[in-house]
């Protein structure tokens, strides 16, 4: 009976230490990671690519995974993606909108799921970061460079919390480059960003939700 016992105690010791020195790539697989962190671990490789949009639906990720497990992903709202054409913009990813269904159709999903040794692709919503450039190419690779700067971030997290703000394209773009370009009305409706009046508000309360004073801005008169 006291070698048994033994023996359990030492099996219990043994899925203890399994359990508490395992593999943390393999229990970080299992529990759900940031993009970037699985990235960052090796769990997965992805190729992004544009989709020649400016606005909206801007890029599509392939991802396959490089670990036996489950793979749950987070997209981070403030994904900066850096195009290799250095005459085209960057872009900035706001949200994840799903799975791809081919061309513009995907199926919504809240988070990146890989269960096999496939790859799959995603498609995501983002943002153009620098106004004066050309708009990314269709098929142009795009390179994951951590978050983008901190205000940049903030609105795209408040464009993600202010309720309805998510499918107002123009508004997000024009409080974004309102940020990165502090472009004037004037200049927006130039390259295509006429904003109605309704559009220039929630341009301004995405900003104000981000905690951006919009006095600060051209856009609203400064």
């Amino acid at each position: 009976m006291r070698i048994r016992w033994g023996i359990l105690a030492l099996t219990l010791a043994v899925l203890w230490a399994a359990v508490s020195h395992g593999d943390t790539r393999s229990a970080r697989a299992q529990a759900g990671v940031s993009l970037l962190d699985a990235l960052d671990q090796g769990l997965v490789e992805a190729q992004f690519e544009a989709t020649g949009a400016a606005s909206g639906h801007v890029v599509n990720v392939r991802l396959r995974r490089l670990t036996a497990e489950p793979l749950t992903l987070a997209v981070p709202p403030g994904l900066a993606l850096l195009n290799e054409n250095t005459g085209e913009q960057d872009l900035v990813v706001r949200i994840l909108l799903g799975a791809s269904a081919g061309g513009s159709r995907y199926n919504i999903a809240g988070a990146i799921v890989l269960i096999d040794d496939m790859a799959h692709v995603y498609a995501l919503d983002g943002y153009c970061l620098e106004a004066n450039n050309d708009n990314p190419s269709e098929g142009a690779r795009l390179s994951p460079a951590g978050l983008a700067n901190p205000e940049v971030v903030r609105v795209m997290l408040a464009a993600n919390d202010l309720p309805g703000a998510g499918d107002e394209i123009s508004a997000i773009q024009a409080a974004l480059w309102a940020v990165t370009d502090d472009l004037t009305e004037e200049q927006l409706a130039s390259i295509g960003y006429a904003l109605s009046p309704d559009e220039r508000t929630i341009a301004r309360t995405i900003l104000e939700q981000a905690g951006l004073d919009p006095a600060r801005y051209r856009l609203f008169g400064a």
